[in-house]
C-alpha cells in the first residue's frame, strides 16, 4: 500500500509538473543553453513573451 500511495503522489506531481512547471523548466533548459548567445535581458524578454503565449 505505501508503495502504491507513493506512486500514486509521484503521477500526481509528474501531472502538475506537466501542466505548470515542464513548459517553464524547458525555456529555462532553452534559455541556459542560449546564454551565451544571448544577454539576459533578451533570454528574459523571450521567457515573458513565451509566458504570453499560453
Amino acid at each position: 500500500m505505501i508503495q502504491n500511495h507513493q506512486n500514486l503522489a509521484f503521477v500526481q506531481i509528474k501531472i502538475q509538473s506537466q501542466r505548470q512547471g515542464l513548459a517553464m523548466h524547458r525555456k529555462l533548459m532553452w534559455s541556459s543553453q542560449t546564454e551565451r548567445r544571448w544577454t539576459g535581458c533578451q533570454t528574459w524578454e523571450r521567457i515573458a513573451a513565451a509566458q504570453r503565449w499560453q
